[in-house]
């Protein structure tokens, strides 16, 4: 059965797909990470990588909660918490905050011993156009090295499972921070990199909330 899909037209697939509300440069980028998933022999992404595209699905976008609970029934609890709370994110108008190297989310529970025990996304949450962001990776442990760090800093800091996520650096969003009750901001500053701003939080559901207030003003 998989050679009479292989043998069928590409570009009707990408239209088909496109209909259902997938962005082509998505397709094309999860398509490339698949292609080099599968001549590196590795593949148990494979699947993440299919129901993180599926998720983008103008369907899934508006049936979230089924969609989750369908594709994602044999992933363990916490990447389901962390594909929800990442769908959450990008289905906010995050593109003002989001730097132009990209973002990250990333989750390291209390215990853990090493940046290898952090979960964030094999890459980076980007700009796909003015409006819009895609995610077109798949979130591993030890996936985020940058992001990662500080989640697993906080961790080990306040002695529970932290949430962490990117900004590009701007002072009204440090100002609205400090406002903000149970959240933690550290502030990078490098002459040769851009500046970027980590929020930390020990609930995935404040840290949303958080974002959602910086981009309501």
């Amino acid at each position: 059965m998989i050679y009479k899909y292989l043998r069928g037209d590409r570009e009707a697939y990408m239209r088909e797909l496109e209909r259902l509300g997938i962005n082509r440069s998505t397709l094309n980028l999860m398509l490339d990470i698949a292609c080099e998933k599968i001549i590196k022999g590795d593949y148990r992404e494979l699947s993440i990588i299919a129901n993180t595209l599926a998720l983008q699905s103008s369907y899934c976008m508006e049936n979230y909660a089924l969609c989750e609970a369908t594709l994602c029934s044999e992933q363990p609890p916490i990447l389901k918490i962390y594909y929800a709370t990442l769908e959450r994110l990008i289905s906010l108008p995050i593109i003002d905050l989001i730097p132009e190297v990209g973002s990250n989310l990333a989750y390291s529970p209390k215990n853990a011993q090493s940046i290898d025990d952090v979960i964030g996304l094999d890459g980076r949450i980007v700009k796909a156009t003015s409006k819009r962001v895609i995610v077109a990776v798949s979130p591993v442990y030890g996936g985020s090295k940058h992001v990662g760090r500080v989640a697993l800093k906080y961790a080990r800091k306040w002695n529970t499972d932290t949430w962490a996520f990117v900004i590009k650096f701007n002072k009204k969003y440090i100002d609205k921070l400090y406002e903000i009750e149970g959240v933690a901001t550290e502030i990078e500053m490098d002459e040769n990199l851009e500046p970027v701003v980590y929020i930390v939080s020990r609930d995935p559901n404040l840290l949303v909330d958080t974002i959602k207030k910086l981009v309501e003003g």
